[in-house]
């Protein structure tokens, strides 16, 4: 009787030691809220207009344009606009947690021209544990850009 009593105090000791490490081992896991997450997205998004790194900046793109246009058809898709630069306005997130609208205020050049602090809103919508930028059927100019491949 002694012997499983002790079993038992065993047992439970490492539980307890086994639940302990679990919690301090989430608690260095690097959570964020809904909005600091979106943000860091927006943010990384930008910055991939800005260097023009459209690879990258695909991959801030929903699932669902994804598999209307390939990432080759969308790096080598000609642009005549330079971004420069951008900050972030306001980022309202919907009450499902899933929807966002974002409203970015960026700077761009056209050919020699420059212009400030043009405004965009953008849709984002979260997918699994990440934001996506929403496609949406008008680009930040209020153009609907032609069909990639249709240069």
């Amino acid at each position: 009787m002694k012997n499983k009593s002790w079993r038992r105090v065993f047992q439970l000791f490492l539980l307890l030691i086994f639940i302990g490490s679990v919690l301090t081992a989430c608690q260095t896991l690097p959570f964020k809220s809904n909005g600091a997450s979106l943000k860091q997205r927006v943010k990384g998004m930008m910055e991939a207009k800005i260097n023009q790194d459209w690879g990258r900046f695909y991959s801030y793109l929903e699932p669902a344009f994804k598999e209307k246009v390939s990432k080759k058809d969308f790096v080598n898709k000609k642009r005549g606009v330079r971004f420069t630069g951008f900050s972030i306005k306001s980022i309202q997130i919907k009450p499902s947690g899933k929807e966002a609208v974002v409203e970015v205020l960026f700077d761009m050049t056209i050919k020699s021209y420059s212009f400030t602090d043009q405004e965009d809103s953008q849709v984002w919508v979260k997918k699994k544990r990440n934001w996506y930028m929403a496609h949406q059927p008008t680009n930040a100019l209020g153009i609907k850009p032609s069909q990639p491949g249709s240069n």
